[in-house]
């Protein structure tokens, strides 16, 4: 029961924080973005927030910041778990603005002509 439980839980947790990540990349830009030009960041950032959440319990295992830090030690952790969710947000973010403006300036960066109707 407990790796039906575990599948479940992290299944749950990623698809929560994706969809969560479009919502935030489809409403917060200055402009109108569509959600099939924001899943990659969305994506990208979710793997990401989770393989860095994974990496940072695995390395805390191991390390215990209340004998540097005393009674701080969990709020110093927390801070730095907070940095690599933020970190992860912008990069996928990021991604989503590289991308929208290589659609936009075409392949190596150049402005294409667009085409006026009169």
């Amino acid at each position: 029961m407990a790796p039906v439980w575990s599948f479940a839980r992290w299944s749950i947790g990623i698809l929560i924080v994706g969809i969560v990540l479009i919502i935030l990349y489809t409403i917060v830009p200055s402009r109108r973005i569509s959600w099939r030009d924001t899943w990659p960041g969305a994506l990208f950032a979710t793997v990401g927030w989770q393989a860095a959440s994974l990496g940072f319990s695995y390395y805390n295992q191991w390390n215990d910041y209340s004998i540097i830090y005393g009674s701080l030690g969990t709020i110093i952790g927390l801070m730095i778990w907070f940095y690599l969710t933020g970190l992860m947000i912008l990069l996928g973010a990021q991604l989503n603005a590289i991308r929208m403006n290589f659609h936009e300036d075409g392949p190596g960066g150049v402005q294409t002509e667009r085409k006026t109707t009169d």
